[in-house]
């Protein structure tokens, strides 16, 4: 059967095809050493790489595919730049034939803002800004002869602010005095209340910016036209953490920042406590503790907690507040989706956000592309969209309609297994019945139906014990499915640590029944639910729970929106007639839901971030912080679920 992901060996494939492509440029084969990538830019045929381990720059030549060497061959070329580079910036048009001949590379640490030329490829000056800058954009040129301005966005005295500069482009080819370098405050454009973490200049209009707001509020994008000095707020359902606009111009691309929006609402489910414990549930604090380790997810709507006699009775069609969703077993619900907005009406688009599988850490919009789908058969996409996950994997999305791309319709069915507790399967007649699954709402995947399973969102975590119980600041442990009487499981403890039971569920806390003072202190854990059945999904993750006997459904929703018409129906459900009430035996269900995504599964090569496109080529750069590598993508050459170099995959390292 083929389910969801099977990355493993494809994998560890790519990295032995690629071990020696796209790495060096000479016969020597040096390595181009990016340290941990984490953002890129293109002026004229190059590439700039910044990484956070190192004060500098690599580059890589887009007509020859191979990182510019420095004088001498056996390095790769190294651009100075400002100390731990957060974010690097330029501007190229859409053919390619015009660019900015600076690079800027702004600091994590310290007030400044490095200049490159971007032809000469080295450091010319240093401009210092009032504050440790958060990002920079570098506005649309309409002649070679024109200013280069730039836009930067920092926090000054708790508020956002953005300011400006320019340079005249002989300078690039000279040494910069930056004491004459005027950095002007916007104080035209009003940012009070919002975190301009990430700041996008559109690629066709000089007087438009657009920024990523943070901060809690309606407000996750602003538009900003800087000629009339206005900002036009666009609410896209949460805070925004990247953003990217396709080569017209014309619509503008982004992600929902996961982890701002989880504090938000755990913040908010704090406030929620504090007010209905001062019997004022509408005044509350509503900032709440949201530092430590926060695992959190949807709002509940509740005091913020349960103690043992207002404990929710189990009902196999109740799914936890927060569990539906791709990947919502990391306490996701909301807090993730690429949005697009259409920039002429200063709107979302009406598919937005659209649900892609894992935390979305990158966007990048390329023009018109020819896609390659399984059954030979060609689609065209204008423009095509490229998202990375957490997972590791590419998502090729439709930007005109937002949608997934529907790599293969079939018929839905499933397989049905018996799972001991050590983990082994095998055929049983014994097990769950009447299963009926929905196609175009049930998503491929491997569903476990497991005796006292662990919460798949609150296994190996982090957090102290004490005499009140188990603490993890801002964690919204009822969203991620603790209930009362579920067990608490403590990795490599003595038999007195290993087990408790909870008898109270609150944000950043789980009471828990006697836990000695030998126990106390920071621990790694899991949570196992109670006397029941967990059913989990690797795509759809916290299902919900089902006791012998009892009917089991899930809604799910519509992952991959097809234009389909999906009924009112289950996604998943059966009549829990099997029982093998040891923990972790059960029965696992690989479901072939009849819908899967277009994906290219690279899992191996870890963190997956920044993406850049290449509008002369379509090409896609993909920087892969854990594995130190640029990836590049050629789409009209991909093939789904492939890793293959002759499909489209080529890896600078």
């Amino acid at each position: 059967m083929n389910t969801f992901r099977k990355t493993t060996l494809p994998c560890l494939l790519l990295l032995a095809a690629l071990a020696g492509t796209g790495c060096a440029d000479d016969a020597l084969s040096a390595q181009a050493d990016f340290g941990a990538p984490r953002s890129l830019a293109l002026s004229g045929q190059n590439l700039f790489v910044a990484a956070t381990d190192a004060p500098r720059l690599r580059v890589i030549n887009l007509d020859s595919q191979r990182v510019v060497r420095a004088p001498n061959p056996l390095f790769s070329l190294s651009v100075p730049t400002v100390a731990l580079p957060r974010a690097v910036a330029s501007w190229r048009s859409v053919d390619g034939a015009l660019s900015s001949p600076f690079v800027f590379t702004l600091s994590t640490v310290e007030p400044r803002v490095s200049i490159a030329s971007a032809q000469r490829r080295l450091l010319i000056g240093q401009l210092v800004t009032p504050e440790i800058p958060l990002d920079i954009a570098v506005t649309a040129l309409a002649d070679a002869a024109d200013d280069t301005v730039a836009y930067i966005s920092a926090m000054v005295d708790g508020a956002g602010a953005l300011f400006s500069f320019s340079l005249p482009a002989e300078l690039a080819e000279s040494s910069i005095e930056t004491d004459l370098v005027e950095l002007t405050r916007e104080d035209g454009i009003d940012l009070a209340g919002t975190i301009p973490q990430r700041i996008v200049a559109s690629p066709t209009d000089p007087s438009l910016l657009a920024i990523a707001n943070r901060a809690r509020g309606d407000a996750g994008v602003l538009l900003v036209n800087v000629a009339d000095q206005t900002v036009t707020p666009v609410d896209v359902g949460g805070p925004a953490s990247t953003l990217a606009f396709d080569p017209t111009g014309t619509r503008l691309f982004g992600l929902i920042d996961s982890e701002a929006c989880l504090l938000a609402q755990s913040a908010a489910s704090e406030g929620a406590t504090d007010g209905a414990a001062t019997g004022d549930g509408a005044t509350g604090d509503s900032t709440g503790d949201t530092s430590g380790d926060t695992q959190g997810g949807d709002e509940v709507e509740s005091d913020g907690s349960v103690d043992a006699a207002s404990a929710p009775t189990r009902s196999s069609s109740t799914v936890v507040p927060g569990s539906q969703g791709p990947k919502s077993g990391e306490g996701l619900g909301d807090c993730s989706g690429l949005f697009a907005i259409d920039v002429e009406t200063a709107a979302p688009i009406e598919s937005s956000p659209l649900r892609v599988p894992g935390v979305l850490r990158g966007v990048a919009a390329a023009g018109a592309v020819t896609l390659k789908l399984p059954d030979d058969t060609k689609r065209d996409i204008d423009p095509l969209v490229l998202v990375t996950s957490s997972e590791g994997a590419l998502y090729p999305v439709d930007g005109a309609t937002l949608t997934l791309i529907n790599a293969q319709e079939e018929e839905s069915g499933f397989e049905l297994t018996h799972v001991e507790p050590n983990g082994r399967s095998s055929y049983n007649e014994t097990a769950p019945s009447e299963i009926a699954i929905t196609e175009g709402r049930a998503a491929s995947q491997t569903v476990s139906i497991l005796y006292e399973g662990l919460l798949p969102a609150l296994n190996e975590k982090h957090g102290v014990l004490g005499p009140d119980g188990l603490s993890s600041a801002g964690t919204d442990f009822a969203a991620l499915g603790v209930e009362v009487g579920d067990r608490v499981e403590i990795e490599d403890a003595e038999d007195a640590c290993e087990s408790f039971t909870v008898t109270a569920v609150a944000v950043g806390l789980l009471s828990l029944e006697g836990v000695p003072d030998a126990c106390q202190g920071g621990v790694t854990y899991g949570v196992r639910a109670g006397g029941a059945y967990l059913v989990s999904g690797e795509v759809s993750g916290l299902m919900g729970r089902v006791a012998e006997g009892e009917t089991f459904e899930f809604m799910g929703e519509a992952l991959y929106e097809l234009g389909l018409e999906v009924p009112e129906t289950p996604a998943l459900s059966f009549v829990m007639t099997g029982s093998d009430p040891r923990v972790d035996a059960g029965w696992t269900i690989e479901i072939e839901g009849g819908v899967e995504p277009f994906v290219v599964p690279l899992s191996s090569i870890i963190m997956p971030g920044a993406i850049v496109s290449d509008p002369a080529t379509n090409d896609f750069y993909v920087a892969y912080q854990g594995g130190s590598a640029i990836l590049r993508v050629v789409p009209s050459k991909l093939e789904h679920e492939s890793v293959s170099t002759s499909d489209g995959l080529s890896v600078f390292r």
